[in-house]
């Protein structure tokens, strides 16, 4: 594993660089240190496909042992990915041998200068743990970005590429949990089955509801938690709690609350209210994806903005009453709903739907 340094970061090395022709490979990186405030963050992308890792707060001792930081931080970022241990394992077996040199590249230097713009641009680090940053690393490499031949790609994809080629196609092994989302309506069943990697927060559970259903996701949204015991009722919200039945949905993992012990719903958009039934089918061993999977989709779901009540009534009634340019838009509407109830597309839109959204920020 060779790792391409700016000369910002060859100089805090104890060692002089090596001087090598810089190439893309499998195995290379580019280097640097970059700061936010006064938190020194070391700054890594892979120099065939640019997808980034991050370190915050690199100290002096930090630079005496970079090799082994670095193998520790591309490794927890895999297991963040969900990749399989075994192949963690041999990925850092393979690049064991870490080697320092002169970075010269301009392609690889723009690479650097483009993260530390999206980092300053999306995230504020200065207050972050020390330590390595997977969940801002993966958001970060589903940004779109030249890579090669002039083409927009997402980093993930082109390293995750080269990884299935080096290791086999099946890279991901992760725990997952399957739900049934059932949205209430009166006459018509509409529900999405979607099996979830673990660990799943509710802020995460929140962007699978709206992008399975086909909604934007930009209405006031809350999930209520009742005791079938008790019939206390707690609250999970997107903002700081401000009671004591109140929790933070970036901070609640979907396992906290027992399916078998809680009635689970999910409310979005109070002027148009849509009530989502979270019910759960158990467990997934050795589930074989990064990201959530939808398995079955039975109905259309209201479109954004309108509630299921009117949405069965205009289905029922029709809309040969209204002025044509309200009968256009609700046809485009209703086109788009039925659009985004297909399995495939459901599949895409949860594509990248936690990797994008990381817990530690709001």
């Amino acid at each position: 594993m060779i790792i391409y340094c700016t000369k910002k970061l060859a100089d805090k090395l104890e060692t002089p660089v090596e001087v090598i022709e810089n190439e893309a490979s499998f195995f290379n990186w580019s280097a640097n240190l970059i700061k936010h405030g006064r938190k020194q963050i070391l700054l890594l992308s892979h120099s065939d496909s640019k997808y980034p890792v991050l370190v915050a707060g690199i100290l002096k001792k930090d630079i005496k042992h970079l090799g082994r930081v670095i193998h520790e931080a591309i490794a927890i970022q895999l297991e963040y990915e969900k990749v399989k241990p075994e192949i963690i394992q041999r990925f850092l077996d393979d690049g064991q041998d870490v080697r320092f040199a002169k970075l010269s590249d301009r392609k690889m230097v723009g690479g650097l200068i483009r993260w530390d713009q999206e980092l300053l641009y999306r995230y504020d680090l200065r207050d972050v743990d020390n330590g390595p940053l997977p969940e801002v690393s993966v958001a970060l490499a589903r940004v779109l970005v030249t890579i090669h031949k002039k083409n927009y790609e997402y980093p993930s994809d082109v390293f995750f590429e080269s990884f299935a080629s080096a290791y086999g196609a099946q890279l991901f092994e992760s725990r997952g949990i399957r739900l049934k989302f059932t949205l209430k309506m009166k006459k018509t069943k509409v529900w999405r089955i979607i099996t979830c990697p673990l660990p799943i927060s509710y802020k995460h559970l929140h962007h699978i509801i709206v992008e399975s259903f086909g909604w934007y996701g930009s209405k006031p949204h809350m999930f209520k938690v009742i005791d079938k015991r008790t019939k206390s009722i707690d609250t999970i919200v997107p903002y700081f709690p401000e009671t004591e039945e109140e929790f933070f949905e970036n901070s609640v993992q979907a396992t906290d609350f027992d399916f078998t012990q809680y009635d689970i719903h999910y409310y979005y958009d109070p002027a148009h209210t849509a009530i989502i039934e979270i019910t759960s089918f158990g467990w997934v061993d050795k589930f074989d994806k990064n990201q959530p999977w939808c398995e079955e989709t039975v109905g259309v779901a209201n479109p954004d903005g309108i509630s299921p009540e009117e949405f069965e009534e205009l289905i029922e009634l029709g809309t040969e009453e209204l002025d044509p340019s309200a009968r256009y838009f609700l046809k485009h509407q209703f086109e788009s709903a039925e659009r985004y109830a297909k399995i495939d597309l459901i599949n895409r839109r949860l594509s990248d739907v936690i990797q994008t959204r990381p817990d530690t920020f709001v």
